[in-house]
């Protein structure tokens, strides 16, 4: 099967217990309108892409160049934001945020 679209890049990597986990994740998170949320290793934005279908806007953050350059192809939008850098060492305006939420990202940083 060959898959198209923006879901391409999520689908070519399929791995089920991800999915369930992050999944699960974004309904504790409980996304709503209006709302910010900061995506601390963000990737290459599916995750963003689905909470955005909320109604919140998303900012993420990643360090990773090529999965940046596919989240801003694939997933940019009016509620959409992704910025290369590294989330230890970025300067965001306090409470520029409502939430934040980090996928599977403590174990790559140096200050877990």
């Amino acid at each position: 099967m060959r898959f198209t679209g923006r879901l391409l890049p999520f689908l070519s990597r399929l791995n089920f217990r991800r999915i369930e986990e992050c999944s699960t994740i974004i309904k504790w998170l409980d996304p709503g309108p209006g709302e910010r949320i900061l995506d601390i290793g963000s990737g290459d934005g599916s995750y963003d892409w689905r909470i955005a279908r909320s109604g919140a806007t998303v900012v993420g953050v990643d360090t990773h160049e090529k999965r940046m350059a596919t989240a801003r192809r694939c997933y940019s939008g009016d509620r959409t934001q992704f910025l290369l850098a590294d989330a230890e060492t970025i300067r965001l305006p306090d409470a520029s945020f409502d939430k934040a939420v980090s996928l599977c990202v403590i174990e790559h940083l140096d200050r877990d």
